[in-house]
């Protein structure tokens, strides 16, 4: 299993200035390589891209909050499901569209659904914890 994720982002930075991965992040890396997220049920195939898109949001989360988080892959897509107590913060990432995060429960002022970004997807995650 590779430690570097490939991405415009370390394309232009030498191996010695690209961030280490944690052992929890190593292994929810493993957890989603596509050999992993494939049983033969049509069902549960994840497409290469939102696998790709899955690794890359990971790999931009501070190792202390990556936790480990139930992985499910479902028609191209795959979900990251993190929980604590009566919270939840799933990770969506599809094959052609942008990657969301959803956060259980929630302000009924606010949306529970936003675009994923590694910042997002860490702001939720500290709020899992809290």
């Amino acid at each position: 299993m590779p430690l570097c994720i490939e991405s415009a982002r370390f394309e232009s930075t030498s191996a010695s200035h690209r961030p280490v991965l944690s052992p929890l992040t190593a292994l929810l890396l493993q957890e989603l390589e596509p050999t992993s997220l494939h049983d033969g049920d049509k069902e549960s195939v994840a497409s290469t891209e939102s696998i790709k898109t899955a690794q890359i949001l990971v790999t931009e989360v501070p190792f202390n909050l990556i936790g480990r988080p139930d992985v499910s892959p479902y028609y191209g897509e795959v979900h990251l499901t993190w929980r604590l107590g009566n919270k939840q913060i799933v990770l969506m990432c599809f094959s052609s569209r942008t990657p969301l995060v959803h956060h259980h429960p929630n302000d009924p002022q606010e949306s529970a659904i936003e675009e994923a970004t590694g910042d997002r997807l860490s702001h939720w995650l500290r709020w899992l914890r809290a």
